[in-house]
């Protein structure tokens, strides 16, 4: 199909070779997605009980547990961007810090 057009060939091969064989970009997100599992896995409610959180509260205020709350999440997020990143190039690290943190 793409014989008679040798400029849109190499332009399509080209792009198709930033991301390597589908197989393995499929095999390389399945690694990735297992990174994050055993990630969440390596906090479990057995070892690490949900907290009391009215006590939470009350020792920390509201605001402050805000705080802690959005950073803690912020971490979390993060840290799922950079593994998701490893499978899918470096560009979606730099977009996810650019959507966290516009600049001023």
């Amino acid at each position: 199909y793409l014989d008679g057009m040798p400029e849109e060939k190499a332009r399509i091969m080209e792009f198709l070779s930033r991301f390597g064989p589908p197989a393995d970009r499929l095999e390389a997100a399945e690694d990735k997605l297992r990174l994050i599992a055993d990630w969440c896995a390596a906090y479990p409610l057995e070892m690490w009980p949900k907290p009391n959180m009215n006590k939470v509260r009350a020792l920390l205020g509201d605001t402050l547990l805000t705080q802690l709350s959005a950073y803690n999440m912020r971490h979390v997020c993060e840290g799922i961007a950079k593994i998701a990143a490893q499978a899918g190039g470096n560009d979606a690290v730099e977009e996810s810090k650019t959507a966290q943190h516009p600049p001023a």
